[in-house]
């Protein structure tokens, strides 16, 4: 692997792309298999990026209920913040 990421020409001229050794490709696995590798190396790839949206996302609306809570006048508006994170967090499947 290059040192600042990119691909990888090796002297062979095998050309080893950046994510393949993220997704645990080897360069002597069949074709059949490297798609495999990649395709499933995709697949958790992007239910991280749905689970970090859907953390983020319930933070933020928190956030706005607790501003919300605030405003009117709530002692505590820490409450229904963390109600709405919870129940959004959870409604949506959680990590």
């Amino acid at each position: 692997m290059a040192l600042g990421g990119g691909s990888y020409t090796w002297p062979d001229g095998y050309i080893e792309l950046d994510f393949e050794a993220s997704a645990g490709v080897n360069r002597n696995d069949p074709e059949n298999v490297k798609e495999e590798k990649l395709e499933n190396y995709l697949k958790r790839a992007a239910k991280r990026e749905k689970a970090w949206l859907r953390i983020f996302g319930s933070g933020l609306l928190a956030g706005v209920v607790y501003l919300f809570a605030a405003h009117l006048g709530m002692e505590v508006p820490v409450v229904p913040a963390l109600v709405t994170w919870l129940g959004l967090f959870f409604l949506f499947g959680g990590i």
